[in-house]
């Protein structure tokens, strides 16, 4: 009897994300895994998934070949995988799960935000976008229309998405 490994509805969508990122940045099959170029005197890493995580191979960019064993990553779990190589920098910010908590926190604020902002909440919202390196005038520009929803969820996203990321890198950004 051979045994079957059921994915949740999570992981099929992560894996799916994470293979379009591939596609579309060309990265390709290789003997070692995938390798973020379509050859290998141009990639700087290759990964490979195993049963256990994954294994990283890393080169110079000015090496011709890769060479030396890979570093092993165990992972539990696609999530886990996923949210190593953010960590690693092998994957943007935006796959980590702490980056997301950071988008799902910051909807549920924008949410609880009061509908009329005037003059006091603008300015809030304009030192919250300074602080997330938002670009306020983006936000000056759209007080004079009072567009609520579009200033603050797009102000409220960037900051989510800063904070997450500064959780995910360890503080360190």
């Amino acid at each position: 009897m051979t045994s079957t490994t059921t994915t949740s509805t999570e992981d099929r969508r992560l894996l799916a994300e994470v293979s379009r990122l591939r596609r579309a940045n060309d990265w390709r099959d290789s003997s070692r895994g995938f390798q973020n170029a379509p050859f290998e005197d141009q990639a700087t890493v290759a990964v490979r998934p195993n049963e256990a995580g994954f294994q990283v191979w890393r080169k110079p960019a000015d090496a011709p070949h890769f060479t030396g064993q890979p570093t092993e990553y165990p992972a539990e779990s696609v999530r886990e995988a996923v949210d190593l190589l953010v960590a690693l920098n092998i994957l943007p910010d935006s796959f980590s799960s702490a980056y997301r908590e950071g988008r799902n926190q910051a909807a549920a604020d924008v949410e609880r935000m009061p509908i009329t902002l005037g003059d006091a909440g603008w300015q809030h919202m304009e030192a919250s976008a300074v602080e997330a390196d938002y670009p306020a005038e983006l936000v000056r520009r759209r007080r004079t229309r009072d567009d609520f929803t579009t200033a603050t969820i797009e102000g409220a996203y960037q900051y989510g998405y800063r904070q997450a990321a500064k959780v995910a890198r360890g503080g360190t950004r």
